[in-house]
């Protein structure tokens, strides 16, 4: 579970990145 949650917030961080580099 806590692997998950891991990547869970990196995959957040990525789409955050993405939408403020548009």
């Amino acid at each position: 579970m806590n692997e998950i949650n891991k990547l869970t917030g990196i995959y957040h961080e990525v789409q955050e990145g993405s939408l403020c580099a548009q």
